[in-house]
C-alpha cells in the first residue's frame, strides 16, 4: 500500500470513531404506553365507534413499517371478525384506492386523519399503532404490533388475544415505525 492510501485508510478509521453509530430513532421504543385520551376523540371518529371494543389501527400510507405491517393485520383482522376496527391513516396522502395496501384496510371502517388530530388523540407518535377503545373513545390499550429489540413486549396480538379471552390487558410499547412528521 502506498503512503497516501494508508493516511486515507487512517482518516476514515479516526472519523470512524468520532462518530456514534446508533439505530434510526423511528426504531427506538418511544416509551412504554399508558393508555389515555388527550381530550375527547373528534366528531368523524366518535361516529364511528361503537358498543363495546374498537381497534384503531394507525398506519401511514407512505410508511413502509405500515406496508411491512399489512399482512400481519389482515391476519388479526381475519383472527377476530367480531372485534370492530377502524383503519386511520395519519399520512400526507389518502393513497389510491387500487394500492392493494389500502385494500387491506379499506376492508373495514377507515379515516383519513389529514391533520393528525386523531393520532394527537391517542398520543400516537409513530405507524404503525394499535389502540383499543371503548364505545366513548377512551383508550384501554395502546402499543406496537411486533416485538421491539431487547425488550420482550406485549404486542397488539397479544392485548387482542386477552380481550377476547376476558383477561386483563398489560401495558403496550410504542415506538415501533416511522416517526409521524
Amino acid at each position: 500500500m502506498g503512503i497516501g492510501v494508508i493516511a486515507l485508510y487512517a482518516g476514515v478509521l479516526v472519523l470512524a470513531g468520532q462518530v456514534e453509530m446508533t439505530k434510526p430513532k423511528a426504531y427506538e421504543p418511544l416509551a412504554m404506553a399508558s393508555p389515555g385520551t388527550q381530550g375527547s376523540p373528534p366528531p368523524e371518529l366518535k361516529a364511528k365507534l361503537s358498543v363495546g371494543t374498537t381497534w384503531l389501527h394507525f398506519y401511514r400510507q407512505e410508511c413502509p413499517c405500515s406496508r411491512a405491517a399489512t399482512g400481519h393485520v389482515a391476519a388479526l383482522k381475519r383472527r377476530y371478525p367480531d372485534l370492530h376496527w377502524i383503519g386511520i391513516n395519519v399520512g400526507e396522502q389518502p393513497g389510491p384506492t387500487q394500492d392493494p395496501f389500502v385494500g387491506v384496510m379499506l376492508e373495514g371502517e377507515h379515516l383519513f386523519d389529514e391533520t393528525g388530530e386523531i393520532a394527537a388523540t391517542y398520543s400516537i407518535r409513530s405507524t404503525p399503532a394499535a389502540v383499543l377503545v371503548d364505545s366513548a373513545g377512551k383508550a384501554t390499550w395502546q402499543g406496537s404490533y411486533r416485538k421491539l429489540g431487547m425488550h420482550p413486549g406485549y404486542t397488539a396480538e397479544d392485548a387482542l388475544a386477552d380481550l377476547a379471552s376476558g383477561e386483563p390487558l398489560q401495558p403496550g410499547q410504542l415506538g415501533d415505525g416511522c416517526v409521524i412528521p
